[in-house]
């Protein structure tokens, strides 16, 4: 897995709203991709790499650009959906020679972490950013909107990055209500409720969202 050419990846923290089913749940929406976890905790089923910091949260994000993660990385969100053809995700982001961050739903001037692309060779000035002083930098960025969270860190100290083509990431809450729009590949279910949480049974992917 380590030096493989593209990785597909989470970030578990145990002790929040997450779960190693909620990891499981994901990995079965992978079978041809497969799914490695960042975890402090083991995950029947899924291969797991040990978190090495006690950073909390979605801080614990960040480990996934330690150095000794090599390759590049797709990192989708634990309460992420695949409800279209993946392929169609992966295929552009080989293409690409910047790394990928989403425009977030609730502000779009702003990048959303929920699913990334991170090339390796961009990934080293977000680490070095970060390790200076991790205790000051999650103190740092508390504020909404422009300085928030793990994704507003990413954002500022991520070299050479760009968005994902509109269309193949949609706000569940925001743009799915009607029901989900052709095209898109991934649902990503920001605030509530979570997929797992809605109401009635839902097939994660769906005939009529495959392009």
């Amino acid at each position: 897995m380590v030096g493989a050419p593209m990785m597909a990846l989470c970030v578990l923290r145990s002790g929040g709203k997450y779960l190693p089913e909620h990891v499981q749940r994901l990995a079965a929406q992978l079978p041809g991709l497969g799914l490695w976890c960042l975890s402090d905790v083991a995950v029947p089923g899924v291969p797991t790499l040990p978190l090495r910091h006690s950073w909390p949260g979605w801080w614990a994000k960040l480990e996934l650009f330690r150095p000794d993660l090599e390759g590049d990385l797709l990192y989708l969100d634990l309460d992420s959906e695949i409800v279209g053809d993946l392929s169609r995700l992966t295929d552009l982001a080989r293409q690409q020679d910047r790394s990928l961050l989403w425009d977030d739903p609730i502000r779009p001037a702003h990048a959303n972490s929920s699913v990334m692309w991170l090339r390796q060779a961009d990934r080293g000035a977000v680490w070095s950013a970060f390790t200076r002083s991790p205790a000051a930098n999650m103190a740092a960025y508390r504020q909404w909107p422009d300085r928030w969270g793990d994704q507003g860190f990413i954002a500022a100290h991520l070299p050479n990055q760009g968005r994902w083509p509109a269309g193949l990431i949609r706000s569940w809450r925001r743009e799915c209500q009607q029901g989900i729009p052709p095209g898109t590949v991934i649902t990503a279910w920001h605030g509530k409720p979570k997929p797992w949480e809605a109401p009635g049974p839902r097939a994660w992917r769906t005939e009529d969202v495959a392009a």
